[in-house]
């Protein structure tokens, strides 16, 4: 048996479960080995994707960055904190929090196309102008 620097996984842990059973003398050592394999198959086959409902949250956020850069390019060469933002966009859902309106500005969709300026301990945010 080979050891590892790695961490053990689930399927490395089954394996040499399946290994040592088949070694075994005992009487029910196929049913236990045929079991190991079912969930050695479980584990091969397991899907690891997102769920529909984060991909349905992040399109939203790329609509939403949408609307603030819209708002900050209309209002170009104007700075805005996050909550002057909150009150002025007309486009944003009246739930939207500071929080998310902060984390839409650090998108990378929504990021390269703004400035952040730090004045007296507040973030300004404007439409970057290109130069």
């Amino acid at each position: 048996m080979a050891t590892t620097k790695n961490a053990m996984t689930k399927t490395s842990a089954f394996a040499i479960a399946l290994e040592l059973v088949n070694q075994s003398t005992h009487p029910q050592k196929d049913e236990v080995a045929a079991k190991i394999v079912k969930e050695l198959e479980s584990l091969a086959n397991k899907k690891s994707s997102p769920s529909k409902a984060q991909v349905a949250k992040q399109t939203a956020n790329v609509g939403l960055g949408e609307v603030v850069l819209d708002f900050l390019r209309d209002n170009s060469g104007k700075s805005f904190t996050v909550t002057d933002m909150l009150k002025e966009i007309s486009g944003l859902p009246a739930e939207i929090t500071n929080q998310k309106l902060t984390y839409i500005l650090r998108m990378d969709a929504v990021k390269p196309f703004i400035s952040k300026e730090m004045v007296k301990g507040k973030a300004m945010y404007a439409y970057k102008v290109e130069e």
